[in-house]
């Protein structure tokens, strides 16, 4: 039997509303990755055998995990099977009666503020940032606050700082500041890939912000060391230090149902039959 790690990300769906150019899903590396996407029993049964292995916690995320009209069934039914549950999610679809109902029933909520000025181009939309922010906002005054990611890439450093301030502004409880990596759409966009002089500037920026309540990490790699690197691109930036703690502290459940160490490698595992 295959042990899965305690804490789990849960890809229900490769489809999205956006189109992130830095977006690290590996369906758009290998598109097979992502079909056929599996239907609410399918996944009802994953999350029954994850309760019965022991892990302890699951994310929905996707692609955009609101595009599918059993997320809440989902959502139910991982909380009956005794699993802590949280949401990663664009915010685009989160309205009033999604914060409540996820607050109700105590679903931790992270999304993404790729931009302000730069978020149509950071998202590939014609999108603004102000309902994002507005959303992280109203989870604050309602007394549940959401995480936020950001990721800098050459669009968006001039105002990396800033997205910082206006996610501390606006209630994030915990922001987290990472680059963009070599994987994914990124591959066909390194031009966005900050150098690490570049990188070492936007830290020290963003560390001279208040973010008051809100906790500030930062995730440093350029490319995940559960990942075969490149060639040239790892001439120019610096590999991975260390060895990824994927595969123990946390892994993935891709659309397919298979699962990998890691939200960033390509090798995946039927472990369902095993």
């Amino acid at each position: 039997m295959i042990a899965l790690p305690k804490r789990l990300s849960l890809e229900l769906t490769a489809r999205c509303n956006y189109a992130c150019p830095f977006c690290y899903g590996v369906w758009h590396e290998r598109p097979e990755l992502a079909e056929p996407e599996l239907p609410t029993a399918e996944w009802k049964s994953i999350l029954d055998k994850c309760a019965r292995q022991g892990v302890k916690e699951v994310q929905f995320t996707g692609g955009e995990p609101l595009l599918r009209d059993d997320l809440d069934a989902l959502i139910d039914h991982a909380l009956a099977a005794g699993l802590k549950v949280a949401l990663y999610t664009n915010a685009s679809l989160l309205d009033e009666t999604h914060l409540k109902s996820l607050k109700h029933r105590r679903v931790l909520i992270s999304t993404s503020l790729p931009g302000l000025a730069s978020y149509a181009t950071m998202t590939g939309t014609a999108r603004e940032a102000w309902p994002t922010l507005e959303a992280i906002e109203r989870a604050s005054e309602l007394g549940w606050p959401m995480g936020v990611g950001i990721t800098v890439a050459r669009p968006n450093l001039a105002e990396a700082a800033n997205l910082v301030a206006a996610a501390a502004l606006a209630g994030a409880s915990a922001i987290q500041v990472g680059t963009a990596m070599w994987e994914g759409r990124m591959k066909t966009h390194t031009d966005w890939m900050l150098t690490p002089d570049e990188w070492t500037a936007a830290r020290a920026a963003i560390r001279n912000v208040p973010t008051g309540k809100a906790r500030l990490t930062f995730a440093d790699e350029f490319f995940c060391a559960c990942r075969e690197q490149p060639g040239d691109p790892a001439s120019r930036w610096p590999s991975p230090s260390g060895t990824c703690p994927a595969g123990r502290a946390f892994g993935a459940i891709g659309p397919t149902g298979k699962l990998r160490r890691c939200l960033h490698t390509l090798e995946e595992t039927d472990w369902r039959g095993s």
